[in-house]
């Protein structure tokens, strides 16, 4: 017995599918540049739209690049501004 293809896929799958991590996919499904519906938290993700978002990235359409590139932390306060109290200094290795 043949079982039915699947409808929609999650996220872990279509990280396997593709070989991209997990939070790669992430990173596409929150910039919007995978679509994909969200059922009760959980996205949903339909195998023809992931076919649809490869082939335009492969032409090009989408010149991004499908891996996400995490974001560089900084910190919001401005060079030489007091520490909250309580936070420890940072020491740099020596």
């Amino acid at each position: 017995m043949t079982s039915a293809p699947r409808l929609t896929l999650r996220m872990r799958e279509v990280a396997a599918q593709t070989g991209a991590s997990l939070t790669t996919v992430k990173g596409w499904v929150s910039s919007g540049r995978l679509t994909h519906a969200r059922v009760g938290g959980v996205v949903l993700i339909k195998p023809a739209d992931l076919e649809r978002f490869i082939d335009r990235h492969l032409e090009g359409v989408d010149a991004a690049p499908l891996r996400a590139v995490p974001a560089r932390r900084s910190s919001s306060a401005p060079a030489g501004a007091a520490r909250p109290a309580g936070a420890r200094p940072t020491r740099k290795p020596a």
